[in-house]
């Protein structure tokens, strides 16, 4: 298991899923890159450091490549398998902020989690919808409101023993890149002259690098990738994103990415009650709600915060055509389990397959997505 840092060279841009064609429409609206999109970076890396001699026939299935194995549109069976995107900066890893965990403003943050409310009767609203399902026991201060800003291992480790100290420090997303709006114009090709009424607008996301008290701070995106070492991206530059910007590559050999917390399956085991937490967005075939597999048999599902969807699509760059569009549960959401029947062996299997382990995810799971941190309560 090797840890990728991308540092880009200059802005990156990423749109949404909505089709964007300048003329027709002004502006290409932004939006955080999902795994789909490192995925491909990163395999397209690994494909021209083989010389690409070999694309058509890897595209259509007829060959084997040998880091990346044959061609599945479905992400399902691949030999390469990433975890992430997750932000870096200063060498310190930031994930998506909990759904359920609420906070004080000010000079610190004073964090509260919300629990499932054994008061309330545990009916679902409804399983199309995103939304928080199962009423949480929401903290009554005027003053609490939502995370929203990314935090690092070290309280997402304490997070997930549910054991946060009075207070936590977060990070903004402009701690990390400022966006930038950039301004085109569609040239004509027979003239290379400027066409009216083809003006548009893009967002342009600039990663923060200053040198601040003789430390050369850089911020960017991390993965975490098996299957694939060093050698296989030599020039250390990947193309990412929109226009294919180039974005500078450093790799190292991470096998304890997420700290062990034996404490925590201790504590599982002694309580009967866990929850995951998703640290990337998860595509389930039932909207928010997953049909989990018979490994959850016997564990009750007793509460969740979902926020609102994220719409996933991509483009398949070998074959010149988009994915389609799927709805994403999105990173940071909560789901909770209560599994009075379970013996601790099975407690202990499922912590070691699923935390920061195997994805969750009915779709792309190879990709990134559907990625859980297993915590108590």
């Amino acid at each position: 298991m090797i840890q990728i840092c991308i540092e880009p060279m200059d802005t990156l841009f990423f749109r949404d899923h909505r089709p964007f064609t300048a003329g027709e429409d002004t502006f290409a609206e932004f939006t955080f890159p999902s795994p789909l999109t490192f995925f491909g970076a990163v395999g397209s890396a690994v494909l021209d450091s083989t010389g690409g001699a070999e694309l058509d026939k890897f595209v259509r299935g007829n060959y084997e490549h040998p880091k990346l194995g044959k061609y599945d549109a479905n992400l399902k069976d691949t030999r390469m398998k990433l975890k992430g995107p997750f932000l870096h900066k200063e060498n310190e890893i930031f994930f998506p902020p909990p759904a359920n965990l609420w906070i004080v403003r000010g000079n610190n943050s004073i964090p509260h989690t919300s629990l499932p409310n054994s008061e309330t009767d545990p009916k679902w609203k409804s399983k199309e919808n995103h939304q928080h399902l199962m009423p949480l026991k929401v903290p009554e201060e005027e003053q609490m409101e939502p995370l929203n800003e990314y935090i690092s291992i070290k309280y997402l480790t304490q997070y997930l023993s549910n054991n946060l100290p009075p207070t936590i420090t977060v990070k903004s997303e402009e701690e990390f890149f400022v966006r930038e709006d950039r301004y085109g114009h569609v040239l004509s090709n027979d003239s290379l002259t400027v066409k009216e009424g083809y003006l548009y607008t893009t967002t342009h996301l600039r990663f923060k690098d200053k040198l601040e008290h003789k430390t050369h701070i850089k911020t960017g995106f991390t993965l975490i990738a098996e299957g694939i070492d060093e050698t296989d991206i030599p020039d250390k530059t990947i193309a990412l994103g929109g226009e294919r910007r180039r974005a500078m590559v450093s790799i190292s050999r991470k096998d304890d990415f997420i700290p062990n917390q034996p404490e925590v399956l201790k504590k599982i085991q002694s309580t009967k009650k866990f929850f995951i937490y998703l640290a990337t967005p998860a595509i389930f075939r039932n909207g928010w709600y997953r049909d989990f597999s018979l490994e959850f048999d016997g564990a009750v599902m007793v509460g969740a915060a979902v926020n609102k969807p994220l719409y996933i699509s991509g483009w398949e760059s070998y074959i010149g055509k988009p994915r389609p569009i799927k709805k994403a549960v999105p990173a940071g959401s909560v789901y909770f389990f209560k599994a009075e029947s379970w013996k601790s062996e099975q407690f202990e299997e499922f912590y070691k397959k699923y935390h920061f382990k195997e994805s969750l995810s009915d779709e792309y799971p190879s990709a990134g997505f559907g990625i859980g941190l297993i915590g108590s309560w």
